[in-house]
């Protein structure tokens, strides 16, 4: 488009009606700018929306596990007392076995010593009862001999009977030890009830696997939600690309417009002033023009808020220490405003004395130097925010990546090594960011009105030297006239 209208400007004559160039629409652009902003707002609330959700669900998932840990805990407790049980109750069970087979072995051993007596007299008892018997017969005197010694030896025999039973009364004994151990051993087995323990065991076990599957559910659904909140992210910045390049485009036009601007006052003043008007008004214009564009663009400058890039920064900085923190969108000043500029063309001769002007005069604002540090330190952390992690927690310990730590040096702030000292930072971060939005409005109407003031002065100056020129050229011109008239 530039190149072509260069052409057609060299090509045609002098006396060609030239055709001013049309300024790019830039309320066009501001138009498809808000559109995909207002699409990029949108995605931000849910953004914002999701993210509650997954804290929401990872806050549940925590729950979830520490139950489930809890309930494992008890569930382990509880199977050790049931296997604790079993094994109590087989050891009972085996002393019972050892037990019944002495009492059995001890009933062998009386058998074999007393064999039918143990059945004829009973007990030791019984014998003595038969002993007597016999000796009070004896002791009669009314047996004859033969009988005596008949009684004599069944005597001898019953005695012998009886140290028998004496011999196997501790065996008796035992035995009647061993049954009421075997007994009490009976009753302990029977307190040692596993089937409440075995009930809860079960209870538990169902409990685990319930919490397990909903440990898994709200894992899947984080995943999800987390899957879909990546993807939305990627339009957004997919938005923000599409913004960029809008604005890329309508640069790029308003660059060919300055070139064909340029080739169009050209041509108009070659074609109105003649060549000592054209000289001295173009001369005059360039030093203009030159001037004037110097203080536009620190106009354009001074119209940026003061200690934006500070504040974007804290801001960062907010975003990536304190959760609670939400930055919002300022504005200071409406869009048209940030982009008035003044262009007035005017020559001038070369025997005008200029005034210069000083293009360097600093801003009310942070040294140049230190605020293009935060600029980029900012930049470099917006294009790290949404997949970079800048504080960790370890045992209670916090670490920042040097990102964040370069930027907190910076602003002389605190960097935190412990949740006490992170409170702090946040604090202090709170109160700079408040004292640079709190003076940022004035400041920059400071700035701005300094910048209106020299721009007021500069137009003055230069409007006095071409009413100048243009008097000295109509006095010139009424001479060469008053000339040719004589």
């Amino acid at each position: 488009m530039t190149t072509g209208s260069k052409e057609q400007v060299q090509a045609k004559p002098a006396n060609t009606e030239l055709k001013e160039p049309i300024r790019p629409n830039f309320a066009e652009r501001d138009r498809l700018v808000e559109e995909i902003q207002s699409k990029v707002q949108e995605y931000d609330s849910e953004l914002t929306t999701l993210n509650k959700r997954i804290k929401s669900t990872k806050a549940n998932y925590k729950k979830l596990i520490k139950e489930r840990n809890e309930v494992q805990e008890e569930y382990k407790k509880y199977l050790k007392t049931q296997l604790d049980l079993k094994g109590s109750r087989q050891k009972i069970q085996d002393q019972i076995k050892i037990v019944d087979t002495n009492i059995k072995k001890k009933n062998t051993e009386i058998n074999t010593k007393l064999g039918k007596n143990k059945s004829r007299f009973g007990s030791a008892a019984g014998v003595s009862i038969r002993i007597k018997e016999i000796e009070d017969s004896i002791s009669s005197g009314k047996l004859t001999l033969v009988e005596e010694k008949v009684l004599e030896k069944q005597l001898k025999s019953l005695n012998k009977v009886y140290n028998d039973f004496k011999s196997v009364v501790p065996i008796v004994k035992s035995i009647g030890s061993d049954e009421k151990k075997v007994t009490a051993l009976k009753e302990e087995f029977s307190s040692l009830n596993p089937r409440e323990v075995t009930a809860k065991v079960e209870q538990l076990q169902n409990k685990l696997k319930e919490l397990q599957n909903q440990v898994e559910k709200t894992y899947s659904k984080e995943e999800a939600v987390i899957l879909q909140r990546d993807k939305l992210h990627q339009v957004r910045e997919d938005k923000y690309a599409e913004i960029q390049k809008t604005k890329r485009h309508y640069n790029k036009m308003f660059k060919n417009f300055k070139k064909q601007e340029g080739v169009y006052k050209t041509a108009m003043k070659e074609q109105l002033l003649n060549k000592e008007e054209r000289k001295r008004l173009r001369n005059l214009a360039e030093a203009k023009e030159s001037i004037v564009t110097k203080i536009q663009e620190r106009l354009i400058q001074a119209k940026i808020p003061a200690f934006r890039d500070e504040v974007k920064a804290i801001e960062g900085c907010l975003v990536a220490l304190d959760q609670d923190f939400k930055p919002e969108t300022r504005h200071l000043f409406d869009n048209d405003m940030m982009n008035e500029t003044v262009s007035k063309p005017v020559e001038k001769d070369d025997d005008i004395v200029l005034v210069e002007y000083d293009d360097d005069e600093a801003f009310l604002n942070t040294a140049p130097s230190k605020s293009k540090k935060i600029k980029k330190k900012q930049q470099q952390q917006n294009e790290g925010t949404h997949d970079k992690t800048f504080l960790t927690k370890i045992d209670g310990k916090i670490t920042l990546e040097p990102l964040l730590i370069s930027t907190l040096a910076e602003f002389e702030i605190v960097i935190p090594i412990s949740q006490e000292e992170l409170e702090k930072t946040i604090s202090q971060l709170r109160e700079k960011r408040k004292d640079y939005i709190e003076r940022q409005k004035e400041v920059t109407e400071k700035n701005i009105l300094t910048v209106e003031k020299e721009l007021e002065r500069v137009e003055q100056d230069f409007a006095k030297k071409e009413a100048t020129i243009k008097g000295e050229m109509e006095k010139k011109k009424l001479q060469r006239q008053m000339e040719k008239a004589n």
